[in-house]
């Protein structure tokens, strides 16, 4: 038997009341150059416009340096969105979800 997706009820689901989010995992990555560092500030940027609140985990002090001289933090990224490890971002997140 085959379903097709017309035979699919669809959930009614309002995307302005979901909470969406991004967390960005930098734990195995070590460096970042210029080019790197403008391509992650444009998919912020995107992100944002789609309203998608950001999360940056795991990034070492070079990381954090890059993106500061890059502007991508703290102008698009605040402090407060960016944890030493994933489960704390993802736990952060959680905490500050609306409620439905």
């Amino acid at each position: 038997m085959v379903i097709e997706a017309k035979d699919v009820e669809k959930p009614d689901l309002d995307l302005s009341t979901v909470r969406r989010i991004l967390v960005l995992d930098f734990s195995a990555v070590n460096y970042i150059d210029y080019m790197g560092a403008k391509t992650l500030k444009e998919v912020i940027a995107e992100a944002r416009r789609c309203n998608i609140v950001i999360y940056i985990s795991g990034a070492n002090g070079s990381i954090l340096d890059c993106m500061e001289k890059a502007k991508i933090t703290p102008d698009e990224i605040p402090a407060i969105h960016i944890f030493h490890q994933i489960n704390q971002a993802f736990t952060y997140a959680k905490s500050t979800s609306k409620p439905h």
